[in-house]
């Protein structure tokens, strides 16, 4: 009998299971692919996972009992990885692989003040407050805009410290391109076939506007359109903590076996 009732598909849970499966199949490659004998397949298999995490968001934000505290959550952990992250490549200013630069914390935090300020002036806009709303989408067209009118020329802890202070879709992982994407599937994220469209469209324009590999995710379009809209397990935590910790020790673990090797 509770079989029978349990709704059919893939809950939040199950889905962000698959996305940090994917996501650690990709970095492997990514930190180790020097040291180890390792398939590119791993990096194929790892284009699931950004497009689960924004989806799962959009879906976070609609759900979330506080907007506000959402984007204070998303903002501390970006805050915090990219100044970790600066530590990190400053000791090791010379690794054999790659540097620490996954952080998707700050894509997360851009997309979702994004949809925050268009939240905000669609209401402002809906009771008759055309000031506020242009209030508000003078805001969001500065997060999009701010980072140009800013220095280029700083030091690597410095810059770390702005963008750490500022995360914005210029400083993001995937650029503004991506952080639209993320704005995009917020609208779409309900409607099964525009979904489709959308998502298929993105994937294969992905190749021209800013990395041709996520071409591959594509193949996780299946998982987005099985959510069954079920929160599962609450570990909210395990997985803001598993993001940032699985990047560090692989980094360091490919420090440690080029240097045995060398």
């Amino acid at each position: 009998m509770e079989s029978a009732l349990r709704p059919r598909g893939l809950n939040a849970f199950t889905l962000k299971i698959i996305a940090l499966v994917s996501m650690t199949l990709d970095h492997l490659y990514f930190y180790l692919y020097r040291v180890l004998p390792l398939p590119f397949g791993l990096r194929i298999a790892g284009r699931l996972a950004m497009p689960i995490f924004l989806f799962l968001l959009c879906w976070s934000f609609d759900y979330t009992r506080s907007r506000p505290r959402l984007l204070l959550r998303l903002y501390l952990w970006s805050a915090g990885m990219e100044l970790c992250t600066a530590l990190v490549n400053h000791l090791v200013p010379d690794p054999p692989g790659f540097p620490v630069e996954n952080h998707i914390f700050m894509t997360m935090f851009s997309i979702a003040l994004s949809l925050y300020l268009l939240s905000r002036a669609g209401e402002a806009a809906g009771e008759g407050k055309r000031e506020q709303a242009l209030l508000w989408m003078g805001a969001l067209t500065a997060i999009f805009l701010l980072p140009y009118l800013l220095p280029a020329s700083l030091p690597a802890l410095l810059q770390a410290a702005v963008r750490a202070a500022l995360p914005l879709p210029s400083f993001a992982e995937g650029g503004p391109f991506l952080v639209l994407f993320g704005i995009g599937l917020y609208y779409v994220k309900d409607r099964p076939l525009m979904l489709g469209i959308y998502y298929c469209l993105y994937s294969v324009l992905s190749i021209w506007l800013h990395a041709p590999m996520q071409v591959y995710m594509i193949f996780a379009l299946p998982l987005l359109l099985s959510y069954n809209r079920q929160r599962g397990p609450k570990c909210q935590q395990l997985f803001y903590l598993y993001y940032p910790l699985h990047a560090y020790l692989l980094f360091a673990l490919g420090v440690l076996l080029s240097r045995r090797m060398g």
